[in-house]
């Protein structure tokens, strides 16, 4: 059974993280709106950082 609490708390937390990522990236976008930046120029900073 341990392994099965284990599976769900690595679930959870997966969950946990998608949804932090999805924030983050939201809010960069909110952020990206006020500076004259190019799509591709975006693309660009997004793999630098």
């Amino acid at each position: 059974m341990p392994s099965a609490m284990n599976e769900k708390t690595v679930a959870e937390l997966e969950k946990l993280l998608r949804y932090i990522a999805a924030n983050l990236k939201q809010r960069g976008r909110e952020i990206l709106t006020n500076y004259p930046i190019t799509p591709p120029a975006v693309c660009r900073f997004a793999m630098v950082t």
